[in-house]
């Protein structure tokens, strides 16, 4: 599996600045930013080639589209991409019935299948701390969550936490 220039994984609690901190990590080149939850399912199959980076729906331009025309920029190719809130995938991986390990080197695998792409930046609220959830589903979710969020650490290059907007590298 071919490494990507870097691999940096962000946490930290909700509304802490994660995504402003990944965005700086990238400016001025044009990175494409991903929601978790609009992964489409075959990106999590084994089986499954993706053919190009616009298979994935819900992508915005972050750096481009203020210098340049949002047309202008749909022709851009990104040179990182950005997935934000990557706990929002372990309902689509649970769905799946599959392990949130083997369906997150499948998802790594697909990016780093795409040519260009210099940085991959994976974004997730922390979801361990506070009340734990009543219902079965929502409390497999959170494990799923959590065992993401394992992997990412495991396997990024860097590993940043976010508090209150001030970036605390701990690997």
């Amino acid at each position: 599996m071919r490494d990507f220039g870097t691999f940096i994984f962000v946490t930290g609690g909700a509304y802490q600045g994660k995504l402003d901190y990944a965005l700086s990590l990238c400016v001025p080149h044009p990175v494409a930013v991903i929601e978790g939850d609009a992964i489409p399912e075959t990106w999590f199959l084994s089986s499954c080639e993706p053919s190009c980076l616009s298979e994935l729906v819900a992508i915005s331009l972050a750096s481009t589209k203020e210098k340049m025309g949002e047309e202008e920029a749909d022709d851009v190719v990104p040179c990182a991409i950005i997935v934000n809130h990557v706990e929002r995938m372990a309902r689509t991986i649970r769905t799946l019935s599959m392990a949130p390990e083997e369906a997150f080197e499948n998802l790594l695998s697909k990016f780093n299948r795409l040519t260009r792409i210099s940085q991959l930046i994976l974004i997730a609220d922390e979801v361990g701390s506070g009340v734990v959830p009543l219902g079965k589903e929502s409390r497999l979710d959170r494990e799923y969550a959590g065992r993401i969020a394992v992997n990412c650490a495991s396997k990024a290059s860097k590993v940043v936490r976010v508090l209150a907007g001030i970036p605390l590298i701990i690997k």
